[in-house]
């Protein structure tokens, strides 16, 4: 057993092939897991399993989106990394292996927004956004545009060779802010991220609008919305 002198790392935890990650005293102590250790196999101890693989992921996520990401690191507690401040904030608000209402790509709750449709033709997700109004506090003449940061999450696999759940993250394109006007956003989808969509059974966005100020630096963020992509015949 060892242990690292300096938290390079951060704070570790969890199991990493046959390495294992303690906190004792305050010091990251690692480990090898026993030659014979079988994970135990009742219903809660798999559900957690689930939710700390997925809350990972999704983490990983959420943290490649520098406009998330520089929302994150002033909120992260002093003895926590980032990344594992983001799994934190997750792990007990989703499901074993898939997204709830009240998972979260963003630190806070932000200001409110209405999702009014999220839909799929070809290659493209529109996501159609209600007027944020003026309750938001938005003022608009020093953050004049806005852009969607995302994450699609696809659980449910068609075929069992697929891993059991996959994310695509994103940031959709600038436009500009009214607060009286209804907001529609196209992203567009690599082929690749069109595959994975279409070998997935449910489709759901998490998303967050951001307001811009000058040189279109993040500025607020709304509260994340998780909703249903559908697909448009």
């Amino acid at each position: 057993m060892a242990q690292l002198t300096k938290a390079v790392l951060g704070r570790v935890s969890g199991r990493l092939g046959d390495t294992v990650f303690r906190q004792r005293k305050g010091k990251n102590v690692i480990g090898t897991r026993p030659a014979r250790y079988t994970p135990p196999g009742d219903q809660a101890s798999i559900d957690r399993r689930s939710r700390f693989a997925f809350s990972s992921k999704l983490a990983q996520a959420i943290y490649s989106l520098p406009e998330l990401a520089a929302f994150w690191v002033p909120l992260t507690p002093d003895a926590m990394t980032t990344f594992n401040f983001v799994v934190q904030k997750n792990i007990l608000i989703v499901n074993p292996g898939s997204v709830s209402d009240l998972t979260t790509i963003t630190p806070q709750r932000g200001f409110g927004i209405v999702c009014n449709t999220a839909s799929i033709s070809g290659n493209t997700i529109a996501v159609a956004l209600a007027a944020v109004g003026s309750a938001s506090g938005i003022d608009v003449t020093k953050e004049p545009n806005a852009k969607l940061a995302y994450v699609l999450s696809l659980t449910g696999p068609a075929n069992q060779t697929f891993p059991e759940f996959q994310f695509v993250p994103g940031i959709s394109e600038t436009k500009p802010l009214s607060l009286d006007t209804a907001i529609t956003f196209n992203i567009a989808l690599s082929g690749q991220d069109v595959a994975s969509f279409q070998s997935y059974s449910e489709r759901k966005i998490l998303l967050t609008l951001l307001t811009l100020g000058p040189a279109d630096t993040p500025m607020e963020y709304s509260g994340t919305v998780v909703t249903a992509v559908t697909p448009t015949l």
